[in-house]
């Protein structure tokens, strides 16, 4: 919870929000909350129903992307799949380095999440980043 949803999207890189822009893709951005997920209250999960709900029935919206702590990712997810008719791709992402880390996950699973949310062959809710890398280090 200590990055804003703005900064998130300035990491993503110019060459990737132009490329975007050349196909006519537009990122919009809404600040829900802004808090370590093992924080994540019935509330909030409330105030995210209501404002993927505003979303969904937005005819100029493809998808929707949220960015989510780790430690309760997982029950954001199922909470959401259970309680919202998923009408486009509701994407949740997250990092499994910080931002300040050498080589940050965070921007890349950030980008998949885009392009994934764009999907137009699927309605539901998913989550989508990259182990690979935990994986590798956990081995060594």
């Amino acid at each position: 919870g200590q990055v804003s949803v703005a900064d998130l999207l300035a990491g993503l890189g110019i060459g990737f929000v132009q490329t975007l822009k050349n196909n006519a893709i537009e990122l919009s951005t809404e600040q829900i909350a802004q808090l370590d997920s093992k924080d994540m209250s019935f509330a909030v999960w409330q105030q995210l129903l209501q404002r993927l709900d505003f979303y969904l029935q937005q005819e100029d919206v493809a998808g929707l992307v949220i960015t989510h702590g780790t430690d309760t990712l997982e029950e954001t997810a199922y909470f959401l799949h259970r309680t919202i008719k998923a009408t486009k791709p509701i994407v949740l992402t997250c990092a499994m380095k910080p931002a300040s880390a050498l080589n940050p996950d965070g921007p890349q699973n950030l980008r998949d999440a885009i392009l994934l949310a764009q999907q137009t062959d699927f309605k539901s809710v998913v989550v989508a980043f990259d182990r690979s890398e935990e994986r590798r280090v956990g081995k060594e």
